[in-house]
């Protein structure tokens, strides 16, 4: 008896190909790592409501000993390998099984591919809004606003003092995917860690004063709920590094 020849009918897409972001025959981005020059980094370090903090802190992590201490940055990328765009973050500081790490909650950007990649890579809870950064006379200045006209931080710096960067500390995200079912669980819930600072070379590295305001409270992005009791650094940096695979530390 003559074997029977498959269909000329089934599909081919298979094995490797499938390994690829969607649309898996046309991703939007490619696989990591991905290069970053010349980044402009502008940063508020200050001490919190440590409340606010255990809010959205994963039950996993805990706030260190002293003041619950939050970080918001906003940063110019003026050449990477996801093309040119404006970002902004808030993180917080936290421990993961006794060790510093920081935990991201908020984060928004201005374009879409990187948008994605950090989503559905690492977790990375990023949004679109406009971001802004600019200096005037000795001052920078950037805002973030979302939806445009709706300003929801304003951060001024001025730098004043050269010294050495600090260590790069591993950052952590939760990463979930929902469910397409009704009424189940998510598909996928992770806490991931990123080293941002792979491969990290400080061209310069400043401190000085700076100031930091949530100017609109919103229930869609609530970063105002990390309010600013007091301002315990100021940096300006500018640095090439590069975004490498994270790791899955927890599956929930």
């Amino acid at each position: 008896m003559a074997t029977v020849a498959s269909s000329s009918r089934t599909g081919r897409l298979a094995g490797e190909r499938l390994n690829q972001s969607m649309p898996v025959d046309a991703p939007l981005y490619q696989r990591p790592p991905f290069y970053y020059r010349n980044a402009l980094s502008l940063a508020i370090t200050y001490e919190t409501d440590p409340d606010a903090v255990l809010d959205i802190l994963p039950d996993c992590l805990e706030l260190p000993d002293g003041p619950a201490i939050a970080h918001f940055v906003v940063l110019d990328y003026p050449w990477t390998t996801f093309g040119a765009y404006q970002e902004a973050y808030l993180r917080v500081n936290c421990l993961w099984q006794g060790e510093p790490r920081v935990y991201m909650p908020y984060i928004v950007l201005n374009t879409e591919s990187p948008l994605a990649a950090g989503r559905e890579i690492w977790g990375i809870p990023k949004k679109l809004a406009d971001i802004e950064i600019r200096q005037e006379l000795e001052l920078y200045i950037g805002t973030v606003e979302r939806p445009s006209g709706n300003r929801l931080a304003t951060l001024l710096l001025r730098p004043e003092r050269k010294e050495e960067p600090p260590p790069p500390t591993g950052s952590l995200f939760l990463r979930v995917i929902p469910s397409p079912e009704e009424n189940a669980p998510p598909s996928l819930c992770e806490l991931v860690e990123l080293y941002g600072g792979d491969e990290r070379n400080f061209k310069e590295f400043w401190r000085g004063s700076g100031s930091l305001a949530f100017d609109s409270p919103s229930q869609i992005d609530p970063w105002y709920r990390l309010e600013v009791r007091e301002v315990l650094a100021a940096t300006y940096s500018v640095s090439d590094f590069t975004l490498g695979f994270g790791r899955i530390v927890k599956r929930f």
